[in-house]
């Protein structure tokens, strides 16, 4: 007689739709650790009647994450209704059963009847290997239910490496000088070399004359234009009836006419940098969830952006400086061997947390972009939904198509990546300013702490340290990803994490102010 297949543990996400960016997260999280979560977004099929499709997967759900937060416990409507349901069918469950789950998002209270249910809190440290654990002492209490990574999967990449632990890539790890045996060749980009024969040769005094000049550009004359008039139109994403062939004409570029700033520049390790004019722009987006309205207008001084996301080997030359720390995996979704690895040099860095990227920003004299900036750059003054324009073009950017293995993947387009592509792979998906990779590729940290709009530098939501010594903030992350379709690359959408996740799918990119 055969042996029954076995299946993956069935997780149904309980939420409030207020959450919906972080219960996102969540669910790729699980999704790639081999675990089938359902989610409404990502699991109900257009024209499905939502009241039968729901209690239907909670029916037929191995375990229940109820997501608590302030919007979810505070919140009237179905959410309510599913939590009843859920303490329903745990009241069938034998004793000492795990099958109904408090995951809170956020600090906050229970409700008085999940209390006997001990909880996990997602934002501390070790939330989600807690959560994880559970979730195997679940399936080992089914029959037929697997709980195995996938093969291509990652190691647990939202962990901080544990002490002791050396994650490092073997280009890193070398024995000592007086061995001599076995070392491996280290490898430095040019821009390391001529930078350490530069101080070799040139004194202190000639780098403090010339450090001014290199940002500075030729002056001319300022004047004022206007910002021209919002006029968004409303964008459907629909399948095509055949595969779109790639555009041959790229984003018509924002060239600034009258600015004491060069377009581009380089800084001293020979990354390129865009400028991004002072002036007005629409942030936000009215008429979509709350965390993105309003739609409002924000100015900005004039700063620069790195083009491209910050790569493995840009960010590897500032660990072997022993200045920035290692990925929390040398891995990527479909690769074992990625950081470190010379095929995947001009490859976005992955797996840093937010304070790694802001270290190694810091390292070349910048900074991570604010919010505020990261959007501008991405949608230029006048609010585009897509860096392009206002139309969806799957073959503008690296996201989940036929290449995909996630049930949300559009099989009618092919970027040619299953995972990360190296930096500039489309440069037909540049941005008004000529930044390239912001739908798409990897999500990109930024600065910002998160908070409601409208926007204000001035809140309290760019500070670095946070006062009264909270360990883990959230800080945000824009962008769509190479795992990710829809409304995820809509470049007003924001999604916020504790500042110490990591993931296979997160990297980031650095901006400086415009000085003269």
């Amino acid at each position: 007689m055969p042996i029954p297949d076995k299946r993956p543990l069935k997780v149904f996400l309980c939420h409030a739709s207020a959450d919906k960016p972080k219960v996102r997260e969540l669910y790729r999280y699980l999704k790639r650790r081999g675990i089938q979560p359902w989610l409404d977004a990502e699991d109900l099929i257009p024209g499905q009647n939502w009241e039968v499709e729901i209690p239907k997967a909670l029916e037929t759900s191995d375990a229940i994450l109820i997501c608590l937060s302030k919007n979810s416990v505070d919140t009237e409507g179905y959410v309510q209704k599913e939590i009843r349901f859920a303490l329903e069918k745990a009241l069938e469950m034998p004793e000492g059963r795990i099958f109904l789950i408090p995951a809170r998002l956020e600090e906050c209270e229970l409700p008085s009847s999940l209390k006997k249910y001990h909880w996990v809190s997602l934002y501390e440290e070790d939330g989600y290997s807690k959560l994880i654990k559970a979730l195997k002492v679940r399936a080992s209490q089914l029959p037929r239910v697997t709980f195995e990574l996938p093969h291509e999967a990652e190691k647990d990449g939202t962990k901080v490496l544990e002490p002791g632990k050396d994650a490092r890539p073997p280009a890193l790890i070398q024995k000592t000088p007086e061995s001599g045996e076995g070392k491996s060749p280290r490898r430095f980009s040019p821009a390391i070399i001529g930078g350490f024969l530069l101080l070799l040769c040139v004194s202190a005094v000639c780098v403090a004359v010339f450090l001014p000049q290199l940002f500075r550009g030729q002056p001319t004359a300022p004047s004022k234009t206007p910002a021209p008039k919002l006029d968004l139109p409303t964008s459907t994403i629909a399948a095509p009836s055949e595969t779109p062939q790639p555009s041959p004409t790229p984003t018509e570029l924002i060239l600034p006419t009258a600015t004491p700033f060069p377009p581009i520049i380089k800084d001293l390790f020979n990354v390129e940098m865009v400028l991004v004019p002072a002036g007005e722009f629409i942030m936000g987006r009215d008429n979509s969830s709350d965390n993105v309205s309003p739609e409002h207008k924000v100015f900005l001084d004039a700063f620069y952006i790195d083009k491209y996301e910050v790569t493995n080997i840009q960010y590897l030359n500032c660990v072997k400086e022993d200045v920035c720390k290692s990925p929390a995996s040398i891995s990527s979704a479909t690769h074992l061997d990625y950081f470190g690895y010379f095929e995947f040099d001009n490859y976005p860095v992955i797996n840093v947390d937010w304070d790694m990227a802001r270290m190694y920003c810091e390292s070349r004299g910048a900074r991570l972009p604010t919010e505020a900036e990261w959007e501008k750059a991405a949608r230029g003054e006048n609010g585009l939904i897509f860096p392009w324009g206002n139309d969806y073009d799957g073959n503008r950017a690296n996201f989940c198509d036929v290449n995909c293995a996630f049930d949300w993947a559009l099989k009618m387009y092919d970027d040619k990546y299953q995972d990360a592509a190296p930096v500039g792979s489309y440069p037909g998906g540049a941005s008004p300013y000529g930044v390239f990779d912001l739908a798409g590729n990897v999500n990109e940290w930024v600065n910002s702490l998160f908070n409601w709009y409208p926007y204000d530098e001035k809140d309290g939501r760019e500070e670095t340290e946070i006062p009264g010594g909270w360990p883990y903030p959230e800080r945000v992350f824009r962008g769509g990803s190479f795992d990710g379709n829809g409304d995820a690359y809509f470049l007003y959408v924001r999604s916020w994490v504790p500042s110490f996740y990591t993931s296979d799918h997160l990297g980031f990119r650095c901006a400086r102010d415009a000085r003269p």
